[in-house]
């Protein structure tokens, strides 16, 4: 059965819901139990029983002065984030205003970190802003665009990164793998800003003649012509892109030194991006245990010990977390939140 036009599809949604809601509660249980499950391993198994307690005491003699400053690159990091997402909706909506959108960053930044992993936050900031802009479609395909380059910029910084390191902390087993997934992502971004293939996609898939599902699926291809079409925008896009990328680099590189681990600069390059694209597999809950497993097994190759890739990368989401005051700030004071919740029950 399928709606017309302008309508949604009230019964399948009702058929639907039940079976949704208990696959959506069994795979939280599920990445909870590989976070909990991770983190036991790491705690009991990786790092020595003698070595534990130097994890927290590591972390409350961190530098006061590089944390200020890895905070001053999670706040760039924002912003910049917010910057990088406007100029993409403005190519369907020009007078979208930033305010709007800053705010949703933030509060999708915030519950985000209450979802599986970061792809639950892209829906919400995608949700969210549709409640207010009413372009479903639009924002749902501005993120899409951005995660992939964001995902594209890691690889290929990775990338670019790995010859000096060849044989000495990167086998190259490791080298290929990463330089074979930096391939596939420049791939997958090439078909995404590519006009005749998505045009191509809509004709094999006879969106433009298709039902309720399809034709929802042909305003995201749509959307995503304009987004192509403006080739400018995704080239700024790009660009701010890889400048998030360097500054949560940065982060590990000032968590890092307030720690007092000392290690080469290029071991972040190589290792960080790599660690990014992990945490964000749905595997776990807010990438807990994945992430903590990438840092132990990157940093231990420089020398670093168990506890201290730890330290660091507690102290690297520790960080992220204070990203989420602002966005509970205006969730809970600013009325905003409650806009979006009357707006999504309208």
């Amino acid at each position: 059965m399928t709606a017309a036009p302008g309508e949604t599809a009230p019964l399948l949604g009702a058929e639907a819901g039940k079976p949704a809601k208990k696959s959506t509660v069994w795979g939280f249980l599920l990445r909870l139990a590989i976070s909990a499950a991770l983190l036991a391993y790491l705690l009991f198994v990786a790092v020595p029983s003698e070595d534990l307690g130097k994890i927290v005491t590591l972390m409350i003699d961190s530098d006061i002065l590089q944390l200020a400053l890895a905070l001053c690159c999670v706040l760039a990091d924002r912003l910049i984030s917010a910057w990088k997402w406007l100029i993409l909706l403005r190519v369907r909506q020009p007078e979208l205003p930033a305010m709007q959108v800053l705010q949703v960053l933030f509060i999708s930044t915030f519950l985000g970190y209450f979802l599986p992993s970061s792809v639950g936050g892209d829906a919400l900031r995608t949700y969210s802003l549709s409640r207010i802009n009413r372009d479903l479609a639009g924002n749902a395909s501005s993120v899409v665009i951005d995660r992939a380059y964001g995902i594209f910029g890691l690889l290929a910084i990775s990338s670019i990164m790995l010859p000096p390191a060849l044989g000495t902390f990167v086998p190259l087993a490791d080298a290929v793998v990463i330089w074979a997934a930096a391939a596939a992502a420049l791939v997958g971004v090439m078909l995404l800003s590519s006009r005749r293939v998505h045009r191509l996609f809509s004709h094999i898939a006879g969106l433009e003649t298709g039902g309720w599902i399809r034709r929802k699926i042909a305003k995201l291809v749509g959307a995503a012509i304009e987004f192509v079409d403006s080739k400018v925008t995704l080239l700024k896009a790009f660009g701010l892109s890889l400048i998030v990328q360097i500054l949560r680099i940065l982060l590990a590189v000032y968590c890092g030194a307030a720690l007092g681990i000392e290690i080469d600069l290029l071991h972040y390059f190589i290792a960080m991006p790599i660690i990014a694209v992990v945490a964000l597999l749905p595997l776990s809950i807010a990438g807990f245990g994945v992430r903590e497993a990438a840092f132990i097994y990157f940093f231990s190759r420089a020398g670093v010990p168990a506890y201290a890739c730890l330290s660091l990368s507690l102290l690297y989401f520790a960080m992220g977390i204070i990203v989420m005051i602002p966005g509970a700030m205006i969730f809970a004071v600013s009325g905003f939140g409650r806009r979006l919740r009357e707006s999504g029950e309208s």
